[in-house]
């Protein structure tokens, strides 16, 4: 017995009495997940207008793309392939949205044009910010592998073009979205 169960009269249950926590299922651990992302984005939001900017840059219809991570694996879990389908397509487009701003990564927005002003920060700097941007895949990666078991070929071709469109040019043959186009297109060739 410990010392402040001694002196307040309580007895401490014995190890074997405690019963274990039930095991968290799939669900569970997902519905937290969620709950965390939404947390996170709140708090991100309410930190700085350039947070909240940038939030809102990544959202459609009032909800951030890293909210639809786990509402995508359920509905696919659940095999409801459509509803999956319309929320990758929804993620896909805020992942595109939130591009980022030449600057915005700074907490005082003059500090940027300080560095600019001063040769710093350069025109290339901003392009090349610009240019090796490219959205988030996974979401691209569950929409093509929805499209894939709805037999949707074309449009799974269309997905992975889109992505792909996003990426430089002299990266875009050995990105791993193109391998998995040129197989799409192999099977739409042969009829499958």
């Amino acid at each position: 017995m410990g010392i402040l169960s001694r002196l307040f009269g309580r007895s401490e249950p014995s190890p074997s009495s405690q019963q274990p926590a039930p095991p968290r299922t799939t669900e569970d651990r997902g519905r937290e997940r969620h709950e965390d992302i939404q947390t996170m984005l709140r708090e991100q939001a309410a930190s700085s207008p350039r947070q909240a900017r940038e939030i809102a840059a990544g959202s459609v219809d009032g909800v951030h793309y890293l909210e639809l991570v786990e509402p995508i694996k359920q509905a696919k879990r659940e095999g409801r392939n459509e509803d999956a389908l319309k929320l990758c397509y929804q993620a896909v487009e805020g992942a595109e949205n939130d591009r980022p701003v030449p600057g915005e990564h700074f907490s005082d927005p003059t500090a940027y044009e300080r560095l600019k002003a001063a040769g710093i920060v350069t025109q290339e700097d901003e392009e090349s910010q610009q240019r090796d941007w490219v959205p988030a895949p996974a979401y691209t990666q569950h929409a093509a592998i929805v499209l894939r078991k709805l037999g949707r070929r074309e449009e799974e071709l269309a997905v992975l073009e889109r992505y792909l469109q996003h990426v430089r040019p002299d990266r875009r043959d050995a990105h791993e979205f193109a391998e998995r186009a040129a197989k799409v297109r192999e099977l739409i060739d042969a009829g499958k």
